[in-house]
């Protein structure tokens, strides 16, 4: 993370002058204006807060998950983008970087909050998690399509619409089918091979795998958090 803020402290100056309202010829190519980009990220990143918050974290674990999610994926899109594969941050880099902010000092323990019952399980699942269920597979989308469009001279505008229809399109439906349906009826009623392979899901699939539905409390949280 220090040698990525160092290699690129040009990039980031300019890109902190962008979001101030600076323009540059290189904004012009973008399908949104920098300072709407960084509007929207704040915007975003005060409701996950306030979703944290609702769901009973604290307020300076609920800084530090979206922190965590952001410094991972833009290191590792960093990587990626420069020599073609990364690695799964869920094993160290997320955990490490939430410990390094919450925990320094702690060594193992004891689960007297909700912050470490769920921080951890967060930071290995849904924040650090490269493949079903990481936070960095919409970033990858994204960045992948702009990437096409330099290529192919496609507007940018256009393929904006396009990615973000696609991922709230997506979102819904894994909604529906990995919660909602599984939280009605109970995960071990369906013995089709996607439930199976939906170990990923942490928490949700592991209360959900019995016969029973889940608490009416558990889906009303999961489809609050969908929605922010």
């Amino acid at each position: 993370m220090l040698i990525t803020l160092i290699l690129e402290r040009d990039h980031i100056i300019s890109t902190i002058k962008a979001a101030l309202g600076g323009h540059s010829e290189q904004e012009k190519l973008e399908p949104i204006s920098y300072r709407t980009s960084w509007a929207i990220l704040a915007i975003s990143y005060i409701l996950l807060m306030v979703f944290f918050l609702y769901t009973g974290f604290s307020l300076w674990m609920s800084f530090v998950l979206p922190l965590s999610g952001i410094i991972t994926w833009f290191v590792m899109s960093q990587l990626w983008g420069r020599i073609g594969f990364m690695t799964e941050p869920c094993y160290n880099f997320t955990p490490g970087v939430i410990k390094m902010f919450v925990w320094p000092t702690v060594v193992r323990p004891k689960v007297t909050s909700t912050d470490i019952a769920l921080a951890p399980h967060m930071s290995r699942e849904w924040i650090g998690h490269q493949s079903i269920t990481g936070w960095g597979d919409s970033l990858y989308t994204i960045l992948a399509s702009y990437r096409m469009t330099q290529l192919t001279n496609i507007n940018q505008r256009n393929v904006l619409k396009v990615v973000v229809a696609t991922i709230f399109v997506s979102m819904f439906v894994t909604e529906i089918i990995a919660i909602a349906i599984t939280g009605v009826y109970g995960w071990g009623r369906f013995h089709d091979i996607y439930y199976i392979d939906l170990y990923a899901l942490g928490p949700v699939c592991e209360a959900l795998q019995v016969d029973n539905p889940a608490p009416p409390s558990l889906e009303k949280n999961y489809f609050f958090g969908f929605m922010i």
